[in-house]
């Protein structure tokens, strides 16, 4: 009962939305299902950005629908750093498609793909700034300097369904632009 009233307002007060990510989403499965893949390292890459990417976005309507707001900010933080990273190997995609591939376990320790350096230079810094750091705060809970307590995560003040929605929607929209170069 709990989960249809939920859905029904969902529908009643985001209708648009609605119609919008399911737009996306069906663009993104799409090119998953029907595109044909070359067999380079950057069709593999971008195989694999896409597709972790429409996995998010499908795993956050459903955060969305059941009342898991923190955890669909997370969700939408990681849709953030795919869609950068991929943005950014795409600017050099012979050279970083393969150092990506080659060095995927050690991504976190090289310094080119450092996140706050990629979306500077992929011109994805509202991104960043607005959704990827103030939400990777929201993932681990630590220690707060200014007032020497421990801070439990949770999602940013701001955050609310149909703004995580509408965001979801327009960054699937960067992403297609990102693979439509």
């Amino acid at each position: 009962m709990y989960k249809e009233e939920i859905l029904m307002t969902w529908g009643a007060q985001h209708g648009e939305l609605l119609s919008k990510y399911e737009a996306a989403a069906g663009v993104l499965e799409t090119y998953l299902i029907e595109q044909p893949f070359p067999q380079n390292h950057l069709s593999h890459v971008s195989f694999y950005f896409v597709n972790r990417f429409h996995k998010s976005l499908l795993a956050m309507r459903m955060l969305l629908d059941s009342g898991y707001l923190s955890e669909a900010c997370s969700v939408l933080r990681m849709m953030v750093e795919y869609t950068v990273t991929l943005s950014f190997i795409m600017n050099q995609p012979d050279l970083r498609a393969t150092n990506f591939i080659e060095n995927a376990h050690l991504i976190s320790q090289n310094p080119d793909f450092n996140m706050s350096s990629m979306a500077e230079e992929t011109q994805l810094q509202d991104w960043f700034h607005t959704i990827y750091q103030p939400y990777s705060s929201s993932i681990t809970p630590h220690l707060s300097r200014e007032l020497d307590e421990l801070f439990t995560p949770d999602s940013p003040d701001a955050c609310d369904a149909g703004k995580l929605l509408g965001l979801s929607c327009d960054l699937a929209g960067v992403l297609l632009e990102c693979i439509q170069r």
